[in-house]
């Protein structure tokens, strides 16, 4: 059945557009990109023209560009960071930067000097050619950086460090793989306003270099290095501290966690002056391998050569918690009596402080 209008015409359907070839398609997608290029190098061109033109007008009248783009009528339009690199444009970024973002950068210490000559002589255009190109280069540099992001977000600049380093590390693996060269490559940051985090490229041979000539853990001296790069000799001195408590700790709570597991009681903490009586004798377990001829805290460690000594044996392996057996356990402490009964200090301040208090209430008694 045919459906009809309320006149009584025929409904007419919309007729279905006709569909374009591919090879149409292709030619107008073509085409449009073709004018989009052509309007694109237009405009490129148009702005170099007007650039030029307040360019020189600014330099005519000793205006700022800003000013001349309002007198034009530009102000609405962004033309500041497409212009062309001027030294009138150039000692305004350097100057507003120098009493601003470049305050403590000491990269920036030539910067400052041209900038605090050019107001001696009593302006810029006194300068040299040579030191007028300083700033223009500076300026140049500046926008590239802007450009890319690195400056103004802190995580593409993390980014930007790890991608070089990343292709830096990589030609160096080729070059020892290739050659054979060996090579000890550390890179750490050189301000705490920077994100950079520290790499380091150790060959085999180079590791071992450091390991056994310098007596120096690779590690170590890394930091050593990040601290002086930041704070001077205050922040190894200052580091050096923080190592050797980081390392203390580490020794305590590696051992502590050994004992824990092999004896399967909770321990609070590594017993030193009640060493005998609370962990080998209640527990069943010792530590061999101690490589203090004192068995005390590390804390009482007199040198930071012997924290190290001892770090450097827990993490091998060769100082650790050992489970004696039934029969060890017996022994241990049967020859803890005898000891004792013979004037030996076996249990330590504890027990004796114990005995004083008990002599001291008999008496009071």
């Amino acid at each position: 059945m045919v459906k009809t209008l309320a006149n009584g015409e025929p409904v007419r359907k919309r007729a279905r557009p006709a569909k374009i070839s591919p090879l149409l398609k292709a030619h107008k997608k073509a085409i449009s990109t073709a004018a989009a290029h052509s309007l694109n190098e237009d405009i490129e061109v148009a702005i170099t023209s007007v650039d030029t033109i307040i360019d020189g007008l600014a330099m005519k009248h000793g205006k700022s560009v800003e000013v001349i783009q309002e007198l034009i009528h530009l102000g609405g339009h962004v033309l500041k960071s497409r212009r062309t690199v001027g030294i009138n444009n150039a000692y305004a970024h350097c100057e507003a930067r120098c009493e601003g973002a470049w305050v403590d950068d000491p990269t920036k210490d030539s910067i400052r000097t041209i900038i605090g000559e050019a107001k001696h002589l009593g302006g810029y255009q006194h300068l040299s050619q040579d030191l007028q190109q300083v700033l223009i280069d500076q300026l140049t540099l500046s926008r590239q950086e802007e450009t890319t992001g690195i400056v103004r977000r802190p995580q593409a600049q993390l980014q930007d460090a790890r991608a070089v380093m990343e292709r830096v590390r990589r030609e160096l693996t080729n070059l020892h793989t290739r050659d054979g060269m060996e090579f000890i490559m550390v890179c750490v940051r050189s301000s705490a306003r920077h994100l950079s985090k520290t790499v380091t490229f150790l060959t085999p041979a180079a590791k071992a270099f450091l390991t056994t000539v310098t007596k120096v853990q690779p590690l170590i001296w890394v930091n050593q290095f990040e601290a002086f790069a930041i704070n001077g000799i205050a922040g190894v001195l200052h580091n050096h501290e923080l190592r050797k408590d980081e390392m203390k700790g580490h020794i305590r709570e590696t051992l502590r966690a050994q004992i824990e597991t092999l004896s399967g009681k909770p321990i609070k903490r590594l017993e030193f002056d009640n060493y005998e009586k609370k962990i080998a004798e209640k527990l069943g377990v010792v530590i061999v391998g101690w490589t203090c001829p004192d068995f005390v805290s590390p804390s009482a460690f007199k040198t930071i050569a012997q924290v190290e000594q001892l770090y450097d044996a827990v993490n091998s392996g060769s100082c650790k918690a050992e489970k004696l057996s039934p029969a060890a356990w017996a022994a241990r402490k049967a020859s803890n009596r005898s000891r004792l009964a013979l004037g030996e200090d076996v249990y330590g301040k504890e027990e004796v402080t114990k005995g004083v208090k008990r002599k001291a209430a008999d008496d009071e008694e």
